[in-house]
C-alpha cells in the first residue's frame, strides 16, 4: 500500500513537475521574447528619432559679421551728402558768429554770459538757450555783410544745429519742443515774423518747367540726337530724367538696366518702357518711408518720332542689357 501510495504519489507528482517545468520554460521564453522585442522596439525608436532628426534638420544660418567700424560707416552712409554739408555749414556759421561776438563783446559786463564757447557741445541747456536766442537775432550773411538771412534759411540753420547736437550725443537737447529752450523759441519766432514783415525771403526762387518749345529747339539744333556718342549720352540723360522724374545726380549715377523692363505691344497699346525705382531722394526706403510706395513709371514708345524714342535708345540699341542687367545705364 505504501508502495502503491508512493507510486500514486510519484505518478501524481511527475506530471505536476513536468507542468511546473513547462511553465517555467514558457515564462523564460516569454521573458526572452519580450526582452528581445523591447530591444528591437527601442532600436527602432532610436532609428526613428534619428531619421526624424535628419528629416527636420535645417541648414545652418549664414551671418555676416559686422565690425564697429563697418557699423559706423554703414550708418553714416544713410545720411545724404547734401545733409552732411548743410549740417557742417550751419555749425561753421555758429562758430564764426561766436568767435566774432566774443571779440566784440569781451569787455561787456551787462550780459548774463560774457564769452560764447565755440564748441556748442560744451554748453549746458541754459547756456545754449541763451546764446541761440542771441544768435538768431545777430547772425548775418558772410558774403554780403550786414544782410539778414531769410526767415526760412534762419530756421534751417537752427535745424542743422539740432542735427549736429543729436548726432553727437545730445539727443535730450530738443531745441524746438523742449520748454528749456523757450527763450530761443520765442526769439526765433519773433525774428522770422520781423523779417517777413520787411519782405525778406518772400520771393522764393523756383525752377521753371522745361517747355516743349525749348525741347524742340534742342532737337533742331542737334544738341539732342544720336549722331555722336557724346550727344547720344546727353540725350539719354535728358530723356530718362524727363520721363522717369529722376531728381538727383545720384539717381542717374546708380541707374542700372535691372530697373528697366521693355514690355512688348499688347491689346492695342504700343511698346512701353517700365522704370522701377530702387530708392530716391524723398523715398530712400528706410523706417520713415515704410508706408511709401516705390516709384514705377511707364513710358510708351514714341511711334510718331522713333528717332526720339527712349525705349529704342535705351534697350534695343544697347547690347549691355543682355550681358549684364545690373550694369550702369550710362556705361
Amino acid at each position: 500500500m505504501e508502495l502503491e501510495s508512493s507510486d500514486e504519489e510519484a505518478v501524481f507528482i511527475t506530471p505536476n513537475t513536468i507542468s511546473q517545468h513547462s511553465s517555467s520554460i514558457f515564462n523564460l521564453q516569454l521573458h526572452d521574447f519580450l526582452f528581445d522585442n523591447a530591444n528591437c522596439l527601442e532600436v527602432e525608436a532610436n532609428i526613428g528619432e534619428k531619421n526624424n532628426e535628419l528629416e527636420i534638420q535645417e541648414p545652418k544660418r549664414d551671418i555676416a559679421v559686422v565690425s564697429d567700424v563697418d557699423l559706423h560707416r554703414r550708418v553714416e552712409a544713410t545720411i545724404p551728402h547734401g545733409t552732411k554739408c548743410a549740417t557742417a555749414w550751419c555749425v561753421q556759421t555758429w562758430k564764426e558768429w561766436a568767435e566774432e561776438r566774443s571779440k566784440l563783446c569781451s569787455t561787456s559786463v551787462s550780459d548774463k554770459y560774457q564769452v560764447v564757447d565755440l564748441d556748442i557741445l560744451q554748453l549746458s541747456k541754459e547756456e545754449l538757450d541763451y546764446w541761440l536766442a542771441k544768435f538768431v537775432l545777430e547772425v548775418r550773411k558772410k558774403k554780403t555783410p550786414g544782410e539778414c538771412y531769410p526767415p526760412n534759411t534762419l530756421y534751417q540753420i537752427c535745424c542743422g544745429i539740432q542735427r549736429f547736437l543729436k548726432e553727437n550725443g545730445k539727443q535730450e537737447f530738443k531745441l524746438f519742443t523742449d520748454t528749456s529752450f523757450k527763450l530761443f523759441q520765442d526769439a526765433l519766432d519773433s525774428e522770422m515774423k520781423r523779417l517777413t514783415s520787411k519782405g525778406v525771403g518772400v520771393q522764393i526762387k523756383q525752377a521753371e518747367a522745361f517747355s516743349e518749345e525749348q525741347e524742340e529747339k534742342l532737337w533742331s539744333s542737334h544738341v539732342l540726337g544720336s549722331h555722336s556718342p557724346k550727344v547720344l549720352l546727353d540725350t539719354m540723360v535728358f530723356l530718362i530724367g524727363k520721363n522717369f522724374s529722376l531728381r538727383s545726380g545720384k539717381e542717374h549715377r546708380s541707374l542700372s538696366f535691372s530697373q528697366l523692363s521693355l514690355v512688348p505691344p499688347k491689346n492695342g497699346e504700343p511698346e512701353k518702357l517700365v522704370y522701377t525705382s530702387y530708392g530716391e531722394k524723398n523715398n530712400a526706403g528706410g523706417l520713415k518711408h515704410r508706408s511709401f510706395k516705390g516709384k514705377r513709371v511707364e513710358h510708351y514708345a514714341n511711334e510718331e518720332r522713333p528717332e526720339r524714342c527712349l525705349s529704342d535708345k535705351v534697350l534695343n540699341n544697347n547690347d549691355s542689357y543682355s550681358e549684364n542687367p545690373n550694369a550702369s545705364q550710362y556705361k
